[in-house]
């Protein structure tokens, strides 16, 4: 049986310090590229900018495709809207996770978002009002 690619969306996180979901994003890559030999059935392919490179380790830069340049907010969700869903289309994703509130809005077969809390929908004042849209997809 060939293996399920697992693409995950890390291309919100940025060369500057992490905040709390880059955090998380971060370490469960990295645990999920620890579990992979005791999982055959399944590969896994990250998706982040290059500047971000220095926030994973050597382990786990073999399962990150790079994209080249720093990429501002709009250009990064332009990135992630419309180029991304053909990458992983080229790549065969079977499932992309993207953990950082929204995905793309086609791609893979198989979708998934973490949503870590909805503050922006309760105290909208503390989300600028592109985020509050954004998220809000």
């Amino acid at each position: 049986m060939k293996p399920k690619l697992v693409g995950v969306n890390l291309t919100f996180i940025e060369a500057r310090p992490l905040t709390g979901p880059g955090y998380h994003a971060v370490e469960m890559f990295e645990q999920m590229v620890a579990q992979l030999p005791e999982r055959p059935h399944l590969t896994l392919r990250g998706y982040a900018q290059a500047s971000a490179r220095h926030h994973f380790s050597d382990a786990a830069a073999p399962y990150i495709s790079f994209i080249d340049g720093e990429r501002g907010r709009i250009k990064r969700v332009l990135y992630e809207q419309f180029v991304l869903p053909c990458r992983t289309r080229a790549d065969k994703v079977d499932l992309l996770l993207s953990p950082s509130f929204v995905s793309p809005l086609f791609g893979a077969p198989k979708l998934a978002a973490h949503i870590y809390d909805m503050y922006y929908r309760v105290e909208p004042q503390f989300a600028n009002r592109f985020q509050y849209y954004y998220w809000g997809l």
